[in-house]
C-alpha cells in the first residue's frame, strides 16, 4: 500500500468526527479480547501491524472498495477494551453478525458494535448470559435482552420503554452514538492512537457464511 503525505494520525481529534468525514459510515465493534485474538475470533487472517487505523483504512479506500475482502483494524483502546473498526459496508458488517459478537464475548464483558450507515444508527449487544439486543440510536426503539446494562442506557436517555429522553430530542447522532457507547462500556472519550493497531482480512465468502449463521441464531 502506499502512503499519502499528510494523512492525519486523528490523535487529539474525537474518531467519530474523523470517520464521517473521511468515509461517511463506519462501524464500531468493542471487545475485552485483545486485538489480535478479536480479529482471529471475526475470521480475519493476514494480521499485521499498522501505524494508525484511519490510515491504514484510507489506504484501502484510495485503493478502490475490494469486493473479495473486508479490511478490519483492531487496537486496544482502554485497559478493558479493544475497539474493531471497519468502513466498507458494500458486503456487510463483520461486527454486526449476531455469530461474530457471541465470540467475541468474554465471562467477564459482553460484546457491543455501533455502525452508522445512511439507514440509521444502531447498537447491537451480545454477551455469554444469553442475552443478545439491539438499539436505533435515534428513536430509543429496543429489541431483546439488554442484561445489567439495560439499567446504564436508560440513565443515559435511551429508556427502558423504547424512547429517547426529551432531553436528548436536538443531540447529534454522533452524541447519540458516544452517550450509548458510554453507556454500554464507561468509555468515556473515542481516540485512536497511533501505536499497537493490527489490521486484518476477512475474504467475502467467510463474511457471507457469518451473516448465515447469524441468521440462524435469529430463528
Amino acid at each position: 500500500m502506499h502512503t499519502t503525505p499528510g494523512r492525519s494520525k486523528s490523535t487529539g481529534m474525537d474518531l467519530l468526527t474523523t470517520l464521517d468525514g473521511y468515509f461517511g459510515g463506519w462501524c464500531l465493534t468493542f471487545t475485552a479480547l485483545p486485538p489480535r485474538e478479536a480479529l482471529q475470533a471475526m475470521e480475519a487472517g493476514h494480521l499485521s501491524g499498522v501505524a494508525g487505523p484511519v490510515d491504514a483504512l484510507r489506504e484501502e479506500a484510495d485503493e478502490g472498495i475490494a469486493e473479495d475482502r473486508i479490511l478490519l483494524v483492531a487496537g486496544r483502546i482502554s485497559p478493558t477494551w479493544s475497539m474493531v473498526i471497519e468502513t466498507n459496508g458494500s458486503t456487510g458488517l463483520i461486527g454486526a453478525g449476531r455469530c461474530v459478537l457471541l465470540e467475541l464475548c468474554t465471562p467477564e464483558q459482553p460484546a457491543t458494535t455501533v455502525f452508522k450507515n445512511p439507514d440509521g444508527l444502531e447498537l447491537l449487544y451480545a454477551d455469554l448470559n444469553d442475552n443478545r439486543a439491539g438499539l436505533d440510536i435515534t428513536s430509543g426503539r429496543r429489541w431483546g435482552a439488554f442484561g445489567h446494562v439495560s439499567g446504564a442506557l436508560h440513565a443515559a436517555g435511551f429508556t427502558a420503554h423504547g424512547s429517547l429522553h426529551d432531553t436528548l430530542s436536538d443531540r447529534s447522532y454522533n452524541d447519540l452514538a458516544r452517550r450509548a457507547i458510554t453507556a454500554v462500556t464507561d468509555l468515556r472519550t473515542l481516540k485512536a492512537g497511533t501505536t499497537g493497531w493490527v489490521s486484518g482480512v476477512v475474504p467475502t465468502g467467510t463474511a457471507l457464511q457469518q451473516t448465515d449463521r447469524s441468521r440462524a441464531l435469529s430463528r
